[in-house]
């Protein structure tokens, strides 16, 4: 709590005072402000008036551009989200909702593609667009692929998740 006090200028018991629950208060409270920050983020394009395909293209688009330009929140999130380094820290109740928060974005993005994909596997399918996305990094020169710019990274992520939902489809 020192060092973290001392980034922002304060003391540690000032810290307190904004999270008197302490250290799991400030971790759920980052790691939600996360969330939103992503889904803000990814959601920002998509109009009602939008085809399930075109909502899963600019989902798959932002989701890939935010895990490039946002690589160290999404980084906390993903390793917080699969308990990597919280499940000590994080008590039951503030893992499901982490866990619940999760699941109602992939809930979402199991729809679009269910409703894309005639498929007894589109549950499946739609968690490899998820990790299609989630691995934007390994396609981006600076994680040692080929494309140099985010844009040609989140044009080559829709290219694979066309052929794994839209393939399906026929």
């Amino acid at each position: 709590m020192r060092d973290i006090a001392a980034v922002v200028g304060i003391k540690a018991a000032s810290l307190y005072a904004h999270f008197p629950d302490g250290k799991e208060q400030m971790l759920v409270d980052g790691l939600r402000e996360i969330f939103e920050q992503f889904l803000a983020f990814v959601l920002a394009g998509i109009d009602v008036d939008m085809s399930a395909e075109e909502q899963l293209r600019s989902v798959v688009a932002q989701h890939t551009r935010w895990q490039l330009e946002s690589e160290e929140k999404a980084s906390a999130w993903d390793a917080a989200a699969d308990g990597v380094g919280v499940a000590d820290v994080l008590s039951s109740a503030n893992l499901k909702e982490i866990h619940a928060l999760r699941a109602m974005y992939h809930g979402y993005v199991e729809n679009l593609v269910g409703e894309l994909c005639v498929s007894e596997t589109a549950v499946e399918r739609s968690r490899a667009v998820l990790a299609l996305c989630d691995q934007a990094k390994r396609w981006h020169v600076s994680g040692g692929g080929r494309y140099d710019s985010t844009e040609e990274v989140a044009e080559f992520v829709w290219e694979l998740v066309r052929e794994l939902v839209l393939v399906a489809k026929r």
